[in-house]
């Protein structure tokens, strides 16, 4: 995991080698979506694939105002994530 600016904790895994691309989730969803229905595995063969909990998701923290979910706050979280994955450049893909 990693820690927000805001001190909020943002839960990733990463799987596979090759070039970095982070997965989001939908709503009401969580970053094990990805896996449970099988994109995990195809494509770990040729990616670095990284997956989070969005703020408010599966492990990650809960902020309680409206505030904490704001656009630039989420971005944020994504950049965190990459850095603490490694990922210098990333493919971004989401539901």
């Amino acid at each position: 995991s990693v820690t927000a600016a805001d001190g909020t904790k943002i839960v990733y895994e990463t799987s596979g080698t090759g070039p970095a691309l982070l997965l989001l989730h939908g709503g009401s969803q969580t970053r094990r979506s990805w896996a449970e229905r099988g994109y995990v595995d195809r494509l770990a063969k040729k990616f670095t694939v990284i997956r989070m909990d969005l703020r408010g998701s599966g492990e990650s923290g809960r902020p309680d105002s409206a505030a904490g979910y704001a656009l630039d706050t989420v971005l944020a979280d994504v950049l965190a994530v990459a850095d603490a994955a490694g990922a210098k450049r990333f493919h971004l893909w989401g539901f």
